[in-house]
């Protein structure tokens, strides 16, 4: 019975390893296509990377998303679409009874689209840093810039001129 459950263990640490492994070969960076084009939104509605995006904001972790929160504050969908702007977070290390009975009902108030990782491995490609917004600008689906943000103010003056 030891001997199986070290089995058991070992193989779901191979499996582990693999999917760390994998995501990293395929991470996004300058010169990259995002391969990764459709997600959910809060409303379960697909939010699409387009040929035409030109700016993605991610926020890895609930300090980034904050950031976004204010960045975001009084903006409505059209005005992300107007400048080419997807915004995308990953909720995946978030509890499922907090993520369904409090995060997705309070995210459906806002009037823009929050693309969702729901599990690890949908947004692991994507470059992070902890308490940072990652910005990636993109031209047809290619990065060809990265940029890590805590500065509200300078993502919000992105948000209205289109240049970092």
């Amino acid at each position: 019975m030891r001997l199986f459950l070290k089995s058991i263990i070992g193989f779901i640490s191979l499996f582990a390893v693999h999917n760390i492994v994998l995501a990293q070969a395929n991470a996004i960076t300058i010169g990259v296509e995002v391969s990764q084009k459709n997600f959910t939104d809060q409303y379960e509605r697909d939010l699409l990377i387009q040929k035409t995006t030109e700016w993605i904001f991610f926020a890895p972790d609930h300090a980034a998303s904050e950031i976004m929160n204010q960045v975001l504050e009084g903006k409505e969908q059209h005005e992300l679409a107007q400048k080419n702007m997807v915004y995308l977070a990953d909720i995946s290390k978030m509890p499922s009874l907090v993520s369904r009975f409090v995060a997705l009902p309070n995210m459906q108030k806002l009037k823009y689209s929050i693309g969702l990782g729901q599990d690890a491995q949908t947004l692991a490609m994507f470059p992070r840093q902890k308490a940072s917004v990652t910005i990636l600008r993109l031209e047809n689906w290619r990065v060809v810039e990265i940029r890590f943000s805590q500065d509200s103010h300078k993502l919000k003056d992105l948000l209205v001129t289109g240049r970092l």
